[in-house]
């Protein structure tokens, strides 16, 4: 989850498409969000569909970024769902038998 964060705020500093406020917020606003936190899928969300709004459809480049961006947030936004995922299955605890384990012990 973490090298993908750090390639997609790599890509919206050096994109030489996209503006350099909107490049220096979003890679900010991505910087802020706590990946392990259940707010993480909406915060990624909320920043997929603000990128989406400066899809223009005059150019070409400008809108591939873009689409590039928003794709790998997606896919962060996937990455993190199936973490917290994870973790509320109680897998994610050491403590707790899985629950073949369990049904064993029974």
């Amino acid at each position: 989850m973490y090298q993908g964060v750090v390639d997609i705020r790599l890509e919206l500093i050096y994109s030489p498409t996209i503006a350099g406020d909107l490049r220096k917020r979003w890679a900010s606003r991505l910087g802020d969000i706590n990946l392990r936190a259940p707010a993480a899928t909406t915060d990624i969300r909320q920043l997929h569909d603000e990128i989406a709004l400066h899809a223009t459809g005059w150019d070409q480049k400008l809108d591939g970024d873009l689409t590039q961006i928003r794709h790998q947030l997606w896919q962060l936004r996937e990455l993190c769902a199936h973490h917290q995922a994870f973790v509320w299955s109680g897998s994610g605890s050491i403590h707790q038998p899985h629950a073949s384990q369990r049904l064993r012990r029974l």
